[in-house]
């Protein structure tokens, strides 16, 4: 059995030995960031799902999950499960007020977390909620990180910043490696240009980075799979208050009539500013809405919804698959929880974004697409950022407990 070391890493070492969060979305050696662990082991039979919660787990995204990390296909259906695992350990101490940001490397031996606090002494009750989320220490690699900030306290610097237009030249995220906010845009004259016209001041401690290409949505490029009207590709089966069924896409997509397999399906409501990019549309005449969404997997493939996840449970290195209209079934990491997308009027640092070495995750057309793993939904597809290393596009998406503002909820079995 592997052999993990609880280590803690001061902040300073911390970021001279990990460069950037993109070391989380690769299968990197296990020495890592103080991740220490000894020869992985060999078909690994664990079941990791004791005390969870239902996580069904779908053949083809373990298939995937294990060509993307060259794993065999039981050692990836055991990383999988550990993901729910983490989730719940993400919810639990992303409450802590010294919580300065978790993230997982995907390594040969196994999965490394990485938890970043401002506390000098937590690592007593980081073993309790690790426990509590029923991790098997044995197998996950937990290392401690000091930090001078939180995630909140930079989350706010971000929203202040994004106060100042609703739209801008550039995209704001965090760097938790660096415990900075992070500013990135591609057009150094427009970017002055906005300074001066907002008269927003930039903090020294907000890092600058020009980049070839900021985000973008993908909307209105060509008709979606089954929205005919706006482009866009539809994400789950939702039901508001009242009990009317209807289906999810993007707020940016428009809010013009729809139609869905040639029916007609009013609009309803939209949500396109701060943590938010969604609207639905109701289900009317011979609709009948279903607990159903098409997967991509083969071309009648379809899955049902069992339970939905939750940004608070989101974390940077989860495995995370995705239907678009465009770029068809893709799964990724996810590198950041906190992307404020320049796009989004007024946005606020709730974001994801998502990375493959393999796949294209994002075309003009996939907004509004569902974003899942197994049968648990997680968010709706926003937009792209890229071309990244390998010449395709990342992905930027919405968490799908923000569809909570529009009274409406996600169908579940």
């Amino acid at each position: 059995m592997k052999k993990i070391k609880f280590r803690r890493i001061g902040a300073s070492l911390t970021i001279a030995i990990v460069a950037t969060l993109a070391a989380a979305s690769t299968n990197s050696s296990a020495e890592s960031a103080g991740c220490q662990m000894e020869k992985p082991l060999q078909n690994q039979t664990q079941n990791h799902q004791a005390g969870l919660h239902a996580f069904d787990i779908s053949n083809r995204d373990v298939e995937e999950y294990a060509k993307q990390f060259a794993l065999d296909l039981t050692e990836a259906k055991n990383q999988l499960e550990q993901m729910s695992q983490l989730s719940r350990l993400n919810q639990s101490v992303a409450d802590r007020p010294d919580f300065g940001g978790l993230w997982v490397e995907h390594l040969r031996e196994g999965l490394c977390v990485h938890i970043a606090t401002t506390s000098a002494n937590a690592s007593g009750a980081f073993d309790q909620q690790i426990a509590g989320a029923g991790i098997d220490r044995a197998s996950v690699a937990v290392v401690i990180h000091s930090v001078k900030r939180t995630i909140v306290e930079i989350q706010a610097q971000i929203t202040k910043l994004r106060s100042f237009a609703t739209a801008a030249p550039f995209d704001l995220d965090i760097d938790l490696l660096l415990n900075a906010a992070v500013l990135s845009y591609s057009d150094r004259a427009a970017f002055d240009e906005w300074v001066t016209k907002t008269g927003a001041t930039v903090p020294d401690d907000v890092a600058k980075r020009q980049v070839e290409n900021i985000s973008i949505p993908n909307a209105n490029f060509w008709g979606g799979q089954w929205l005919s009207n706006s482009g866009c590709t539809s994400a789950f089966t939702i039901v508001n208050i009242f009990g009317i069924k209807g289906v999810l896409s993007a707020g940016h997509c428009g809010n013009s009539a729809e139609s869905y397999q040639g029916v007609a399906t009013p609009f309803i409501s939209e949500q396109f500013q701060g943590r938010r990019d969604v609207q639905y549309y109701s289900a009317t005449g011979s609709l009948v809405a279903q607990n159903k969404f098409f997967d991509g997997t083969c071309g009648i493939c379809v899955r049902s919804v069992s339970s939905v996840g939750a940004w608070s449970g989101t974390f940077n290195g989860q495995y995370l698959c995705h239907y678009g209209h465009a770029t068809g079934y893709g799964c990724g990491t996810v590198y950041s929880t906190t992307a404020a997308p320049g796009y989004v009027p007024t946005a606020e640092p709730f974001f994801l974004k998502i990375h493959s070495d393999t796949s294209d995750l994002s075309q003009g057309g996939d907004s509004g697409g569902p974003w899942f793993v197994g049968n648990q939904a997680w968010g709706v597809h926003s937009g792209g950022a890229g071309p990244n290393a390998q010449g395709r596009n990342d992905a930027i998406i919405m968490a799908i407990n923000w569809v909570d503002t529009l009274g409406v909820s996600v169908l579940t079995s």
